[in-house]
């Protein structure tokens, strides 16, 4: 009997062990999945304090006011707001905040943190391109408890949504003001907390970002990964090297070397259609320099043959687009345009004609993006632009080193471009673009800044997308700006690294959701 009774009491202990209550124990995250990447940008680690394309470290970290499934659409079940509502006069958005929710330091996320997390986003705290779209836009927040914060707002905004979401910017990362209030905000740059599935752990300026798990998080579950570490690996061959040698698991790769990493065994995951390819002026506005007038702008463009970029470049790994900055082909907004031709000779004769027939010094900036590519883009335009007469220079830096000249804070050389793989996405700023009063506008043109003015009291989406396609009309016709193509983000991992779903946010590539199921 003693033996026969043994083996219901091992059956009991089992099941006391895996489970608690209805809910079996899960496993623990476990290892480590390493990251190369070609620049990690302005290496802070505050939501709003420099670019937004820091999201992929800074995502897993926080939670987004707004949820966001993998299919680029909102979602209740994966924001900090499970329900929202706009007002019948279109001038306030009601959000409601779900209990539970906590930052890494187990203090409970509060309306306090969400109001404060909105507020912030308008003043000059936010380096981000958005800062003055919240600023237009945003008269006051209200929390009233229990759970509701209301944002007042001083016209409507029909896409606060995307905004407050992951498609856009930082800005719905919800921060934790108390510990802000009592770290300061270098003290909160230099240990911040949120509210995400992963925690900050380690961070070696120049060489790597590390994070560490939650055991669980309501939003993901269990992530698969105990530590997700973010590696600065400026040159491709070191992070082809790296993920040969095991060194790292997952790299960043250009469409040159996907072919022998696939041959070799290794996987490649596509964003498809994940970067705009564009080209912008700097200070276009200054009378001095010779892209102040449309027929040198409309010559520079003329000039470039896009369509031998993503052939001969891209290896026809995109395709050409006629759209501008601030319209992606994944924007509400988007439609067609026509292609701008390849006409050097037609080139060459408006330089002429605006007074330039021997051409001048073009000043091209270059520095490191999402696209690696984009050297050799930036070496081809200054190709074709010396087939024109122009005398180009090619100013080599990283972001950093271009961000105080597109900002404002320091002055071009001279006549100056830059080319930038824009993440695609839904929604995005027209103002920060375009106006004259923006951070990161180098036009100053009366008649596009009541144009966006006018489109920016739209109060809803359809009034948005027809004003955001005539701002896109007049900048095209006056050559404000030129899309080069879109293509793909591509990263090369390790058998050991499943494939999973990048989703469509600006920036994101969901490394906390690999793995799910």
């Amino acid at each position: 009997m003693r033996k026969n009774s043994f083996f219901p009491l091992i059956i009991l202990v089992l099941m006391f062990t895996l489970f608690t209550g209805s809910h079996i124990i899960q496993a623990q995250p476990s290892g480590e999945l390493r990251v190369g990447l070609p620049t990690l940008y302005d290496q802070t680690l505050h939501p709003i304090w420099e670019t937004v394309y820091r999201k992929q470290y800074l995502e897993p970290m926080y939670d987004h006011l707004i949820g966001v499934d993998r299919d680029g659409k909102f979602d209740p079940k994966l924001g900090i707001a499970y329900k929202w509502e706009m007002a019948p006069n279109f001038l306030s958005w009601t959000f409601y905040i779900r209990d539970g929710a906590k930052f890494h330091n187990g203090v409970p996320l509060t309306i306090e943190d969400v109001k404060y997390t909105i507020e912030q986003a308008g003043t000059k705290k936010n380096n981000s391109l958005a800062q003055s779209d919240f600023k237009a836009n945003v008269d006051r927040v209200e929390a009233i408890p229990a759970n509701k914060v209301v944002v007042h707002l001083k016209k409507p905004w029909p896409t606060t949504l995307y905004f407050l979401s992951t498609l856009s910017g930082n800005e719905g990362m919800i921060q934790p003001k108390k510990y802000i209030e009592e770290k300061g905000e270098k003290g909160f740059n230099a240990n911040p907390i949120g509210s995400g599935p992963y925690k900050f752990f380690e961070w070696k300026e120049g060489v790597h970002i590390k994070l560490v798990a939650q055991d669980s998080h309501w939003r993901i579950g269990v992530p698969k990964y105990k530590y997700l570490t973010f590696k600065l690996m400026p040159e491709e061959g070191t992070r082809e090297a790296a993920l040969r040698s095991g060194e790292v698991d997952v790299i960043a790769v250009s469409l040159a070397r996907t072919k022998g990493l696939k041959d070799a065994g290794f996987n490649i995951q596509q964003k498809k259609d994940g970067l705009h390819v564009g080209l912008m002026w700097i200070q276009d506005w200054r009378p001095e320099f010779p892209t102040n007038k449309a027929k040198v702008r409309q010559a520079l463009i003329y000039a470039i043959n896009k369509e031998e970029i993503v052939k001969q470049i891209l290896l026809g790994q995109g395709t050409v687009v006629g759209n501008a900055t601030s319209m992606f082909t994944w924007s509400i907004e988007y439609k067609p345009y026509p292609l701008t031709p390849y006409d050097p000779k037609m080139a060459k004769q408006l330089l002429a004609e605006a007074g330039y027939p021997q051409g001048f010094t073009m000043y091209l900036y270059s520095f490191v993006t999402h696209l690696p590519e984009t050297k050799i883009i930036n070496e081809a335009i200054a190709g074709y632009w010396e087939a024109i007469g122009v005398k180009v220079k090619i100013l080599e830096m990283d972001y950093s080193g271009f961000k105080p000249v597109w900002t404002k804070h320091q002055d071009p050389p001279g006549p100056a471009a830059f080319v930038l793989a824009w993440p695609n996405r839904p929604t995005y700023s027209w103002r920060n673009m375009y106006h004259t009063t923006a951070l990161y506008s180098h036009k100053k043109d009366p008649q596009i800044d009541r144009m966006i003015e006018e489109f920016e009291a739209q109060p809803t989406t359809e009034g948005y997308i027809t004003g955001a396609q005539k701002i896109m009309d007049y900048v095209l016709a006056n050559f404000y700006s030129t899309g080069i193509c879109t293509t793909h983000e591509l990263f090369a991992s390790g058998k050991k690294v499943p494939l999973w779903e990048m989703g469509k946010g600006v920036g994101s590539f969901r490394w906390e959701y690999i793995g799910e199921k």
